[in-house]
């Protein structure tokens, strides 16, 4: 997942980067809002933003910036007030979180939201997924005994998409597979 952290204190953002980089995560770092108004910030699946910036507010860079965008975003600021919380949750912001703050529960945040955005993934992305998957594993073998059986790659596909003509057609297929991985055995 990219990450877009826009923070001007360089020992939360040399954390934040190790913190991100350590649990697969990649991230990119602007200390100032006239950088980050240089970015194309589509390629970023969520944003961390600071509201107390050198050179303006966060608050008026996510409702020039983000407000019309569908890219998740996190305050990150020492700016606590409840009426600065309620601001960044009106604008539209996912979560608003106070410094000082636990990078744990920070990354917890955000691998919830992974999962959240993962859960939201299309009937064709899922079954791109799991078809590449299964065929991928009968091809190379990826199982105990180096096959699979038709009722177990219906099993898979069931699990990940409901969608009962998909399961059809992947019976069906996989059936021709191991048909074709038989002949090879017994010759």
């Amino acid at each position: 997942m990219d990450i877009l952290l826009i923070e001007d204190n360089l020992t939360i953002t040399k954390a934040l980067t190790y913190t991100f980089e350590t649990n697969g995560l990649t991230v990119k770092t602007v200390n100032n809002l006239t950088d980050a108004y240089d970015l194309t910030l589509a390629l970023y699946k969520l944003i961390l933003l600071d509201v107390s910036l050198p050179d303006g507010s966060g608050f008026d860079f996510y409702k020039d910036m983000l407000s019309n965008k569908d890219i998740p975003t996190i305050f990150l600021t020492a700016k606590s007030l409840e009426d600065d919380v309620v601001k960044g949750l009106n604008l539209g912001a996912v979560d608003y979180i106070t410094k000082p703050f636990s990078t744990r529960v920070l990354l917890a945040k955000i691998n919830k939201y992974i999962k959240k955005e993962n859960a939201g993934a299309t009937l064709e992305e899922l079954e791109l997924l799991t078809l590449g998957g299964l065929r991928k594993a009968v091809v190379e073998g990826n199982t105990k005994d180096g096959s699979l059986m038709a009722g177990q790659i219906a099993g898979l596909v069931k699990e990940s998409c409901s969608c009962r003509e998909l399961i059809q057609n992947t019976v069906r297929e996989a059936e021709e597979i191991m048909k074709g991985q038989l002949k090879i055995f017994e010759a």
